[in-house]
């Protein structure tokens, strides 16, 4: 029999899958997780043979490793994978531009196209270094190093004005060291 876990921050995805375990006589399905951490901690102490998982939960799980954050910096090629609707886009993290909420979904602005994936503005650093990004207002997230120039109340990123909330100005101003 092939041993199982399930990786998901969705309740309704786990139950579903583990309905389908519960009718096959292929799979025992070990465990579910609702935090990929927990499940990384697992596969550490459990042998499993297949992981069933959320997109969102791999990258969330990735970027809990031990020393990700410190090397995302020097790995010029890191990715993230990010769903939108049916699709599943990996993106090379330098070529994020800037993220901007729009609802219950977030605009992932690119060099060469926009992606519109549903995840929440709070959750965002699961997925992309605040090493290399900075939440410039409640709206808007910015890759560092794209930024072109820096005004009082907004910045520019590949021609594009992006607002610069107040309660976020000094944050940016100290971190980039601007007086």
């Amino acid at each position: 029999m092939i041993t199982c876990i399930a990786v998901d921050d969705e309740p309704m995805a786990l139950e579903v899958i583990e309905r389908y375990c519960t009718k096959s006589d292929l799979v025992e399905l070990k465990a579910v997780f609702r935090e990929p951490v927990k499940a990384v901690e697992y596969l550490g102490r459990v042998r499993i043979d297949l992981i069933f998982v959320d997109i969102t939960a791999i990258n969330k799980a990735v970027a809990a490793l031990p020393g990700k954050q410190s090397s995302a910096g020097k790995d010029d090629d890191a990715s993230v994978f990010f769903k939108s609707g049916p699709q599943t886009y990996q993106v090379r993290v330098r070529d994020i531009l800037w993220l901007e909420k729009d609802g219950n979904y977030i605009n992932l602005h690119l060099k060469d196209r926009t992606i519109l994936i549903r995840e929440s503005m709070v959750d965002i650093f699961d997925l992309v270094s605040p090493a290399e990004f900075i939440r410039v207002h409640k709206s808007y997230v910015v890759a560092i190093k794209h930024i072109a120039m820096i005004e009082t109340h907004q910045l520019t990123i590949n021609g594009e004005k992006i607002p610069i909330g107040s309660t976020y100005r000094e944050t940016l101003r100290s971190r980039l060291g601007i007086d």
